[in-house]
């Protein structure tokens, strides 16, 4: 089949769906009622069977009418709590949030088209089907972990997955390019909150309080070190701080200090050596400026693993697209709660290309000029609906892949181990 020409065909539902998400953004757990109501509406009328999970999303199902392998397609659906801004790089976006402050600015509300039209391509397809297809919408992969209340309701209900695809539409890949990378696709994640607690006094008696300034100040540049003392020169890491949060008035010791960062790894490993060295290092600190603290790691993710033999038939359903189209960029270290998926399963993560000088798109994603070519959406389908087929019609060998876990709640045991 010509992936491209069918989903060419569809380009117009393509744009309808992905600008109604656009217009009508939500995020957090509480407030995506509207936006999965639309998803649920739209398989009704594609007539797929659909449950809706409590606080987690929307798993729907396609039973091809042959034996075969299962695959589940995973779209997430949550906006950001960012004011859009109505123009992009060179001028007007195609469509605005109506919704003031919230925007998706990070490009969900195409994954939800996407997936729904591929849903609808293979809907049509289903007496055809070699095995069975599992549609996934996520709700609150931004901010919250409501992928655990699906990947538990999976293993209460026994649904069988032999493999799990995933995509992300990204700034940096020019459209019509697809990349699928070798080993890592997404990086782990250590997000934290820390509270330092000290004792104020008078600016003119320092040596009467215990400055948390100070103790942060002592912190901060022992973290500084991790990344040449504790972390192979061939692995990925970094870490930041994106809050502090100190002090009432100029001439005050200031008695307590909150800051919230995150950390960021290729190699889990290094996560968690993260972690502790941040305890130790916390400890030293208050230690020495007579503080005392509360550290609350807020979440763990481990990096998306892409397994190799799904990375080989992928590159091939890629170049079988047409010329060129498998494209080659840096990694990504941004973080991704398909790393559920991926490390149970046997994965796929693809990145879609978005970026069109001329259009205006290419700003990094979570701003508010982010915006998108929307003919990278067919890439982005055809790559969907390829990659399905073979797997279903030769799926690739999947003996060797190992779970960091034996089942679902074993794994969300593990990230909260903390």
């Amino acid at each position: 089949m010509d992936y491209l020409a069918k989903v060419n065909e569809e380009f117009d539902e393509l744009v309808r769906l992905r600008r109604h998400f656009h217009e009508n953004p939500e995020c957090g757990p509480a407030e995506q009622l509207k936006t999965l109501e639309y998803i649920e509406n739209e398989l009704d009328k594609l007539a797929i069977r659909h449950v809706r999970i409590a606080h987690g999303g929307i798993l729907g199902f396609i039973d091809g009418k042959k034996e075969g392998k299962t695959i589940l397609l995973r779209s997430d659906t949550d906006a950001l709590p960012i004011q859009e801004d109505p123009n992009n790089l060179v001028g007007p976006k195609v469509c605005v949030s109506k919704t003031e402050g919230v925007s998706h600015a990070c490009g969900h509300d195409s994954h939800m088209a996407m997936l729904l039209v591929a849903a609808k391509l293979l809907k049509q397809q289903e007496n055809k089907l070699k095995g069975r297809v599992i549609l996934m919408f996520e709700e609150s992969e931004e901010i919250e972990l409501e992928c655990e209340q699906i990947c538990t309701y999976i293993q209460e209900n026994d649904i069988h997955i032999d493999a799990c695809y995933g995509s992300h539409v990204r700034w940096d890949i020019p459209v019509g390019k697809v990349m699928c990378s070798k080993e890592i696709a997404m990086h782990g994640l250590l997000a934290f909150e820390v509270h330092i607690q000290g004792l104020n006094g008078h600016g003119s008696r320092p040596d009467l309080g215990h400055s948390t300034l100070d103790c942060f100040n002592l912190f901060y540049n022992s973290m500084n070190q991790i990344r040449m003392k504790m972390v192979a020169p061939d692995k990925r890491f970094t870490w930041s701080i994106g809050k502090v949060t100190c002090g009432t008035a100029r001439n005050v010791i200031p008695d307590h200090l909150y800051f919230a960062g995150t950390a960021r790894f290729s190699d889990m490993i290094d996560g968690r050596n993260c972690y502790y060295e941040m305890k130790k290092m916390l400890d030293a600190a208050c230690s020495v400026c007579n503080c005392s603290y509360t550290l609350n790691p807020a979440q763990f993710l481990l990096p998306v693993q892409n397994y190799e033999p799904c990375v080989s038939l992928a590159e091939k359903c890629i170049s079988n697209l047409g010329k060129d189209i498998l494209y080659k960029a840096d990694d990504w270290m941004a973080s991704e709660t398909f790393n559920y998926l991926s490390n149970m399963y046997p994965s796929i993560y693809t990145f879609i290309g978005i970026k069109n000088d001329q259009l205006g798109s290419g700003d990094n994603h979570h701003t508010p000029k982010f915006d998108l070519d929307e003919k990278g959406m067919i890439y982005g389908v055809a790559t969907t609906l390829s990659y399905v087929e073979a797997f279903l019609e030769n799926p690739p060998n999947l003996s060797e892949f190992k779970k960091v876990s034996p089942t679902h709640k074993d794994f969300i045991s593990f990230v909260h181990t903390f």
